[in-house]
């Protein structure tokens, strides 16, 4: 996990396209379906070796928040593919965004796939009251009546810009549960 801005921030907008390079896009729903966003095919996180499916979950919210990176190790996977190496894939293709803007092609698949799932996030006038509600409450309903303008105004630069300043190995927590294992006392 990653700290990550709320969603009045002005690197808001960027955090969300940072996501849908990442794993593809789940919106900007504040129920992002309940579960974390299983990166798609074609995304930066899509195919990390040894892993089972890596998701990522990034909610609107009033204050800071987290990015959260989620997966397992493959039951099938040699040992070489452990978590050390899981990590360091996954830490490889972040810092790939850190040290070079995205391609023009790549950038303009994760944008549109984001401005899609937004419309899709108010398909419905329930969906569309319940969006409006939850940003209004969260101090952020500007934001979301501009997202998509926001979104399309987003550059190359901008989301390096948001991978260094937020995307750092300092920056994030690593937690690994082990089923089986007992969790030590206090």
């Amino acid at each position: 996990s990653y700290r990550a801005p709320a969603a009045s921030d002005p690197e808001y907008p960027a955090f969300l396209l940072l996501q849908a390079v990442l794993s593809g896009s789940s919106g900007a729903s504040f129920r992002q379906d309940g579960d974390p966003f299983p990166a798609r095919p074609g995304t930066r996180l899509f195919g990390v070796p040894g892993a089972n499916a890596v998701k990522t979950f990034f909610a609107p919210t009033a204050l800071p928040y987290v990015f959260s990176l989620s997966g397992s190790v493959e039951p099938s996977a040699e040992p070489a593919h452990g978590g050390d190496r899981i990590e360091g894939e996954i830490e490889r293709r972040i810092a790939d965004l850190r040290d070079h803007p995205v391609p023009a092609d790549e950038m303009e698949a994760a944008r549109r796939s984001l401005l899609d799932a937004l419309v899709l996030d108010s398909e419905t006038t329930e969906d569309a009251a319940h969006q409006i509600t939850f940003y209004e409450g969260i101090g952020a309903f500007e934001t979301l009546r501009r997202l998509p303008e926001r979104v399309a105004a987003v550059a190359a630069q901008d989301l390096q810009r948001v991978a260094v300043s937020r995307l750092q190995p300092w920056q994030r927590t690593i937690g690994w549960v082990h089923p089986g294992v007992p969790v030590p006392p206090p």
